[in-house]
């Protein structure tokens, strides 16, 4: 306790009571959720647009990171029969730079575009 103040804990909340009764008292938030709350409040208030330019940012910085995908599918090689053979084959889909490119340079343009009509 410094300078005489009683503490009194609750859930979430600090009272300071000073030592001289009547003279109210300080109330401090130590909520960590309540900086959360704004967070989740103000992305329930943006705009789809702004949600589409941040799509488009990730997007474009994964093609760019990755410059394609490989996927796995089954291909049917015999079938005679009760005898089957089946194998895997991997193919590979490339992805232009410049469309990564592209939909990044898009998603910050879209981004601000959505931002500034929101203000």
């Amino acid at each position: 306790m410094a300078l005489g103040l009683a503490h009194v804990s609750h859930t979430r909340w600090v009272h300071l009571h000073p030592p001289v009764r009547g003279s109210g008292h300080l109330c401090i938030s130590l909520d960590p959720g309540s900086k959360a709350r704004g967070l989740v409040a103000k992305a329930k208030n943006m705009k789809p647009i702004i949600w589409v330019g941040i799509l488009l940012i990730v997007l474009g910085g994964l093609a760019l990171a990755y410059q394609g995908f490989t996927y796995t599918h089954r291909e049917k090689i015999l079938d005679v029969g009760p005898i089957h053979a089946i194998a895997d084959k991997q193919d590979h889909v490339s992805i232009p730079p410049i469309l990564g490119g592209l939909a990044l340079v898009g998603g910050v343009v879209v981004l601000f575009v959505g931002a500034k009509k929101s203000s």
